[in-house]
């Protein structure tokens, strides 16, 4: 039981425990969740709260977790300004500050509450910018920082300069993102079987790739793979099979692959058996209508592959973890939206899926977005779960998107956030 005295009071019949579904309450004090109890609090408990709320009907649940984000893309888009020639921009301090102060506000009012953003190379001065934010206490959301080598190779001295630099609770160095093929649309995705229309495909560096992610994982750095063709998927999981593992041969460390967009069956089971995490895009097929996608898929790998796409339910079938992403401000984050896109398999006209038997149940898809995403990060003791002594990072959604058939009120939206005890968005 917890202190009689607490920041926070939530009164809800539908907060997500990792039990399940609870009608009662949540306590939150100094930035923690105290006590997540069934039935009514106590009279003494709600006269002793600062602030009591009854979100009866509404669906409690913990902050999520956006694996994949990109705040100078945000912002060189939200200015305008083409990402080749955001330098200037990116160089302007006050511009950079007000932005990320947009940036964090959004994502608050989507229900995020912890991001791994990307940084290319040594991050062009914005790690330095999270600490002196985190400095001044106007950092609320937790950021894991990723490098991306873009202008050189992966260089692991980087990589032990921004672990030292990124400490404490909300901020953390979270290894590299290290690209292998690109889009399918433009063939540029690394296939198992041609392109039917006779396209070569990408010539891809495996041999530079394998030497980075050893190097790395050598150094005690995490690393994702952004693999989106089958071949890319399968070359990926050969250069992880070749780190290091403990006894039960799965991996000591939590590589990830990106994005996945086609998987073999086999390489699903390869990912279960190593212990890799899938980093999914659950509104993907949001940017386009099932027509477009049927013609685009058609045309590049013909119909007899439409069935290697978004296998997100054979990967939850076979164990595999899943956190979701959306690499903003390629998708910007929507949870009651990725149910529709992951869960009903719809596209953005509505239309259903081009394959059946590929989608997750809005439970599953709610716990990538939270618990799957703390996995992750490694920050599962921390944050994930709505359980005492965890981190009070909490979304409100105003409806319950959990309902068996999957499909949530087209209006459904985040009421409420909370960020390490503190309420940073309110509807």
């Amino acid at each position: 039981m917890p202190s009689p005295t607490v920041d926070l009071l939530l009164r809800s019949d539908l907060i997500l425990t990792p039990s399940g579904l609870l009608d009662g309450y949540l306590a939150v004090a100094d930035g923690h969740v105290v006590a997540v109890e069934p039935g009514p609090p106590s009279p003494t408990l709600v006269a002793g709260a600062t602030e009591v709320l009854d979100l009866t009907g509404r669906l409690v649940t913990p902050g999520f977790v956006d694996v994949h984000t990109f705040f100078p893309g945000w912002l060189a888009e939200r200015e305008g300004v083409p990402l080749e020639d955001a330098g200037p921009l990116l160089a302007d301090p006050v511009r950079v500050r007000e932005g990320f102060a947009a940036y964090q506000a959004l994502l608050h009012s989507r229900g995020v509450t912890t991001v791994k953003e990307m940084a290319f190379d040594d991050g062009g001065g914005i790690p330095e910018l999270l600490v002196a934010l985190d400095a001044e206490d106007a950092l609320s959301l937790r950021v894991h920082v990723m490098s991306q080598p873009v202008e050189a190779a992966l260089d692991v001295s980087t990589g032990r300069r921004l672990d030292a630099l990124l400490t404490g609770p909300r901020l953390r160095f979270s290894g590299f993102n290290v690209m292998t093929d690109g889009s399918l649309s433009d063939h540029e995705a690394d296939l198992l079987d041609p392109y039917v229309d006779g396209a070569p495909g990408p010539e891809v560096d495996w041999d530079g790739i394998a030497r980075a992610v050893l190097d790395a994982d050598r150094a005690g750095f995490r690393v994702a793979l952004h693999a989106q063709g089958d071949a890319a998927v399968r070359r990926s999981l050969d250069v992880l099979g070749r780190c290091r593992r403990d006894t039960s041969g799965r991996l000591l460390l939590r590589h990830a692959l990106t994005d996945l967009e086609m998987t073999d069956p086999a390489d699903v089971r390869r990912m279960a058996e190593l212990g890799v995490v899938a980093e999914i895009y659950p509104q993907i097929t949001s940017r386009r209508t099932r027509a477009q996608a049927a013609e685009l898929l058609d045309a590049t790998v013909g119909p007899a592959r439409r069935d290697r796409f978004w296998r997100r339910r054979a990967m939850a079938d076979a164990g595999v973890a899943l956190a979701c992403a959306t690499d903003l401000p390629l998708l910007v984050p929507d949870v009651p939206a990725s149910v529709d896109h992951a869960c009903r398999g719809l596209f953005a006209d509505g239309a259903g899926p081009l394959v059946e038997g590929g989608t997750l149940t809005p439970e599953e898809l709610v716990h990538a977005w939270t618990s799957g995403g703390a996995w992750d990060l490694g920050a599962e003791a921390e944050i994930g779960a709505l359980a005492a002594g965890r981190r009070a990072d909490i979304a409100v959604l105003d409806a319950n998107v959990l309902a068996p058939d999957g499909a949530a009120p087209r209006a459904t939206g985040v009421v409420l956030t909370v960020a390490g005890g503190r309420i940073v968005h309110r509807a």
